[in-house]
């Protein structure tokens, strides 16, 4: 199961990234906010840091989390078909290892709210740049103790987001408790350089992959184990990614079995979220990079061999092994 340590909106005690709030400024004006920042002192003494995805598994890892005993968020174990009879049946194997880099999203807007809460009725109207409104509402609800009919969530255009938007942080609930506990509404905007920092990232996988195929390049089976670089906390949306990845596995290719082993990772880095597509571009790339791979041991053209592993027209509707449903497709015009 899913191991989510307590995380509160200001760090207590001990940071684990760079970004991590912990201390915040309010004032009638952003340079006021800002001198006053200026007056803040805080002393940091190093800890160790985790920063390699697969190290951070190691048994001498420095822990982020002391309670949990290890920096494993989840394991999931996944797939179909009979991956045995696949490379049994298999005139070659190939073994290739995949990076999916970890990014920073940067859209045009970065973080933005503003919350206004009326103490006679004890109403909070929130405004923010969230690609997730109920999530925005019910977070709220939850921090503030507030009856969720009591939020009004205003979302106007987003400025961008890419999927980093998702996840609903530590800054923006602080926001929202100022402003209940002073009565006044309560701005906050993201600057470039914390946008950087503390926003959401994407991706961040290392994937270790073992395909199995036939002289003709069809491929029969895949054993795919990934780790997913989390960052230094589960936001509403970060598990949800990874835990994705595995069902998109066979793509627009009709393969016989595959097992997959999906491992979530605590590192002292940003959270992460969904970035342009969730999950499915990593499983892409997966599958692209080992198509490759069989073209360049067979000497075959990488096109030639994409054709010969496509599900073909007439199979649709089509269930993968991993269980997904493919109502149409006709791979072989779009190549």
């Amino acid at each position: 199961g899913l191991r989510k340590p307590e995380r509160r909106p200001l760090a207590v005690g001990r940071v684990r990234y760079v970004g991590d709030p912990v201390a915040v400024v309010l004032a009638e004006s952003l340079y006021a906010a800002m001198d006053a920042r200026d007056l803040v002192e805080v002393e940091y003494e190093p800890l160790p840091a985790v920063v390699d995805l697969e190290g951070a598994l190691d048994p001498g890892a420095p822990l982020l989390y002391d309670e949990l005993g290890s920096n494993s968020a989840f394991t999931q174990e996944s797939g179909g078909g009979d991956i045995q009879a696949a490379f049994e049946n298999a005139d070659h194997v190939v073994r290739l290892r995949v990076v999916n880099q970890r990014l920073a999203p940067g859209s045009l807007e970065s973080r933005a709210c503003m919350f206004d809460f009326d103490p006679s009725s004890g109403e909070l109207s929130a405004w923010v740049s969230s690609q997730a409104v109920y999530r925005v509402r019910d977070t709220l609800a939850k921090f503030l103790g507030l009856d969720r009919n009591r939020i009004r969530v205003h979302n106007a255009e987003v400025g961008g987001a890419f999927g980093a938007k998702n996840n609903f942080l530590g800054e923006e609930i602080v926001a929202a408790l100022l402003a209940v506990k002073f009565g006044r509404p309560v701005k906050w905007i993201e600057s470039r350089s914390e946008n950087f920092q503390a926003q959401s990232q994407g991706r961040g996988q290392v994937n270790y992959i073992e395909a199995a195929f036939q002289d003709d390049g069809k491929l029969l089976g895949l054993r795919v184990r990934s780790f997913a670089d989390l960052g230094a906390f589960l936001a509403s949306a970060t598990a949800m990614v990874p835990s994705r990845t595995p069902s998109m596995l066979c793509g627009p290719y009709q393969l016989q079995a595959i097992e997959s082993k999906m491992v979530g990772v605590f590192t002292n880095k940003a959270t992460t979220a969904p970035y342009r597509g969730a999950g499915r571009p990593e499983a892409t790339y997966i599958l692209e990079r080992t198509m490759d791979r069989i073209a360049h041991e067979l000497a075959l053209d990488p096109a030639e061999v994409r054709r010969r592993n496509f599900i073909s027209p007439q199979s649709f509707p089509y269930t993968t092994v991993t269980g997904l449903q493919y109502d149409s497709g006709n791979y072989q015009a779009a190549l």
